[in-house]
This record gives structure tokens, C-alpha cells and sequence, in this order.
């Protein structure tokens, strides 16, 4: 019997099975609501479809079923609804009565809208019949692939659903993952965020010049650990003692020479080009092919470690400079009046700079205005970017003014800290870098990222020294 009309009948307790993909994981409340039903009856009727085996499954009234069961009731009273024949319109129905309540959480909501999306139910589809945009839809269905502990933290809010979702971007790159994870809870967030949109932006220009250079015949390395590898199994493989030259561009026998290998640069898309050759036909030799091969080479193998240190550090401090140009904007837009008569201050105290283009490139990127970036650019143009700048400050309040004045008198001292050299405790500009470092984590409410905070320390223990 099929028919569109639903009907209400008492069916035995029995009969009627859970639904295998309900999105509502626990039920709570269950022995009072067994108490309830036992003085007052079932107020409301379950909904169940009809199954070939002569049962039914549940569609709305889990709890219900659950609290007649611990009460151990017989009956249960249910409107039966044909018309949900297929598991499609089940759970388009179990979404829609689950949306309706209070304690439906987002990863239960997430794991209904990843369901319907298994079965080939687009974002669309399930936005019509659900009433959600698309991109909740999408954002909350990647809970569903989540690991259990952050679904659990973020049902008991100690993980934003925000923080949950931009994590699950990354599912498939581990070591952000990891990365992100490490961050939460921490004022490491904002920057572990910004460094993951680096390092995956790197990652994939990087897979697709690698791909490209391959179907060319072009050898290609990851970095230098790798090339020195392979520079090792020639040698043994040849015979013959090798080094690598570096090269200064890529030679036009790239892709057919078996000595001509590409390595990506430190944290970069650049690729460095070199070429194996026998020791005795190179002048000056870039780097020894077995780095621990005695005390001098082992001392080369020291600074190249140090020197890839440096990067590390000088790429953590650029990460931490677009995260501390991100909060600094906020801080222009909230328009603090604290923070503008202490900015009100300090513009009265110090000489004003004059703003050089190093300085209107700055205050470009803090507003979002696009500025020249290459070399040569013409007055027209640094024209048209006071313009632009002068036009966004317009609408600014005074409070807004004097915050933005303050930071534009500290532009180069703020560029300055991208550079690990100007953490040096003998740095001559220590005095004024210092200032501007304490009205970051002071004035401005900056909190540094942890290598930020560990060059801090060490300029204390420098100064106490």
C-alpha cells in the first residue's frame, strides 16, 4: 500500500527501529521524559516509514521512542508516512524536523547535510529544502570528516565552529593540520592561520611548477637535503668524486642533461639551477657532495644550517607582520578613544617622519589600497596612492585619524621587525625599535606570536646583562 495520506496508529513498541542515520547523537533527558509520558501519556505522535520487513523506522521522535522503551511501555502511537519511501526524503525530513530544535548542535547538523551530500543531494538542493545558505552547508558538512576530539570541542564551545572549520580546510595536509591544532586556545592562532594560507599556496605553486618542469624531463628536488641525496648515489654510481655548481640561470640543456637538477629556494617557488660536475673541473665549488667528509666541510654543513635557521626565522617574522598589519587595521577601524589620545600623545612628543614611499607603501597595504610593488614607479602613480589613502581617512573619525597618524609615524620601525637583524640587541636603532615594541604590546593590545616573544626575551636578558 502506498498513499500520500499519512495515518495514526498505536504500533507495537517493538516494531519501530531508530533510525540508523539519525544526525542527533545523544538524547538527553531521557528518565524524565519516561516519567512524563507514564502521568501524561505521549502528547505528541512519533513520525515513522514503512520498511520492507514490515517494520518501521523513525523519523521524528527519537527521544519519544527511547523514554517509551526505558519506561517499557508496549505502544507507541505514530503517524505513518508512506510517502517517505526512499532514504533521500528520510533524512530530508529528519533535517527538517531537527532544525526545529534548540539543541540540535552544528555537527549534528553538519554530519545530516554530509549525509545528503553522499547520496548525491547537491548545496543547493539542500538549501531549498532547508532554509540554510550554501557556504553554512558547506562549512558545517566538513565537521563530519573532523576528528572526534575536535567535534567534541566544538559542541562543548571550547573549539569555534570558525576555528573547526578553517582546520578541516586543511584535512589533507597534515603537517598544517597539526600546525593549527597546536594553536588553538593560544594567541598563536591568527598566525598559525596566516602561515597555513602561506605554506599551502606555496605547496600547490610549488606541485604545479614540478609538474610542469617533469613532463619537460627536468629533474626536480624539493630542497637541498634532497639534491645533496641523489648528488651522493651519482658519485658512488660514477665513480668519480662531484660537486655542485650552482648556476646562475636555467641552462638550456635542462631537460635532456643528466647533471642539470632544480631545487626549490628556502620557503620559496624560486628554484635554484645546478649542475653536476667532476671535482676537478670546477673553480669554486658551491657545496661539497658529502658535507661531513671532514672538520672544514662539516663547519660548511654548521652554516648552512644556521643560514636555513635565519629563513625560518626571517619567514616566521614575515607571517607574524601580515598577522600584526591584520590587527592593526582593526585596531584603526574600532576607533578606540583611549587609543587615540595616547596616539594624540605621542604624535605631540615625536617628530613626525616624513612619509618617504617605503612609508606610503605601508599605509597602502594597512588600508587595502593598491600600491605600486615594483621598482621605477612613476610620482603619478605614488600620486594616485596618497589620493587613494586620503580618500579612505576621509570618512574616518578623529580617534580612527589619530590611531592611523600614530602608526604611519612608526611604518619603518614596523617594517623594520620583519628583519631578524633588528631584534639584535646591539642594533642602533634599539632605542626606537624598542618604543615601538612596547606600544605594540601596550598601546596597541599586540600579542606576539611565540618567536616574537622569545626575541623579546632575549633582548631583556641582553639588557640585563
Amino acid at each position: 500500500m502506498t498513499t500520500a495520506t499519512p495515518e495514526v496508529v498505536e504500533l507495537a513498541l517493538d516494531v519501530v527501529k531508530p533510525h540508523p542515520h539519525n544526525a542527533r547523537r545523544v538524547l538527553r533527558g531521557i528518565p524524565a521524559l519516561a516519567d512524563s509520558i507514564k502521568e501524561n501519556s505521549l502528547l505528541q505522535s512519533c513520525v515513522v516509514a514503512p520498511i520492507a520487513d514490515g517494520g518501521y523506522l523513525l523519523i521524528a521522535g527519537h527521544r519519544r521512542h527511547a523514554a517509551l522503551t526505558y519506561a517499557k511501555l508496549p505502544t507507541i502511537r505514530c503517524e505513518i508516512r508512506w510517502d517517505l519511501d526512499t532514504e533521500i526524503k528520510q533524512r530530508r525530513a529528519m533535517l527538517a524536523e531537527n532544525l526545529q530544535r534548540d539543541d540540535f548542535n552544528e555537527v549534528e547538523e553538519g554530519d545530516a547535510y554530509q549525509g545528503l551530500l553522499d547520496l548525491g543531494v547537491g548545496p543547493a538542493a539542500i538549501s531549498k529544502a532547508s532554509g540554510r545558505p550554501q557556504k553554512v552547508i558547506r562549512d558545517r558538512a566538513k565537521l563530519a570528516s573532523a576528528p572526534e576530539h575536535i567535534r567534541a570541542g566544538v559542541i562543548t564551545r571550547d573549539i569555534t565552529l570558525e576555528q573547526a572549520v578553517t582546520m578541516q580546510r586543511y584535512e589533507k595536509s597534515p603537517e598544517i593540520y597539526a600546525d593549527l591544532e597546536r594553536a588553538l586556545g593560544t594567541v598563536n592562532w591568527k598566525f598559525a592561520v596566516e602561515r597555513a594560507k602561506e605554506t599551502d599556496a606555496r605547496t600547490k605553486a610549488r606541485a604545479k611548477i614540478r609538474k610542469a618542469l617533469v613532463a619537460e624531463g627536468v629533474r626536480v628536488f624539493e630542497n637541498n637535503a634532497a639534491l645533496t641525496k641523489w648528488l651522493i648515489a651519482e658519485q658512488k654510481a660514477r665513480g668519480v668524486q662531484l660537486w655542485s655548481q650552482i648556476l646562475d640561470d636555467r641552462p638550456d640543456d635542462a631537460a635532456s642533461s643528466p647533471d642539470v637538477a632544480a631545487t626549490f629556494g628556502y620557503n620559496s617557488t624560486e628554484l635554484l639551477w645546478e649542475r653536476l660536475a667532476p671535482i676537478e673541473s670546477v673553480d669554486v665549488p658551491a657545496h661539497p657532495a658529502d658535507p661531513t667528509a671532514d672538520s672544514a666541510d662539516a663547519r660548511a654543513a654548521e652554516r648552512e644550517a644556521a643560514a636555513a635557521e635565519r629563513e625560518q626565522l626571517a619567514a616566521d617574522l614575515s607571517t607574524s607582520a601580515t598577522v600584526r598589519i591584520e590587527h592593526l587595521a582593526l585596531v584603526v577601524k574600532e576607533g578606540s578613544d583611549d587609543i587615540a589620545q595616547q596616539c594624540m600623545l605621542a604624535a605631540y612628543t615625536e617628530q613626525i617622519d616624513e612619509s618617504d614611499i617605503a612609508v606610503l607603501a605601508y599605509v597602502a597595504r594597512l588600508l587595502n589600497i593598491g600600491a605600486p610593488t615594483e621598482p621605477g614607479a612613476t610620482n603619478a602613480e605614488w600620486d594616485a596612492v596618497v589620493e587613494g589613502i586620503l580618500t579612505a581617512v576621509a570618512k574616518y573619525t578623529t580617534a580612527q585619524l589619530a590611531i592611523l597618524l600614530r602608526i604611519t609615524e612608526s611604518a619603518s620601525l614596523d617594517e623594520n621587525l620583519t628583519d631578524p637583524e633588528h631584534w639584535h640587541p646591539t642594533h642602533y636603532r634599539r632605542k626606537a625599535l624598542d618604543r615601538w615594541r612596547d606600544e605594540l604590546g601596550t598601546t596597541f593590545g599586540y600579542e606576539w606570536s611565540d618567536v616574537e616573544a622569545e626575541l623579546l626575551t632575549a633582548l631583556a636578558e641582553a639588557g640585563a646583562e
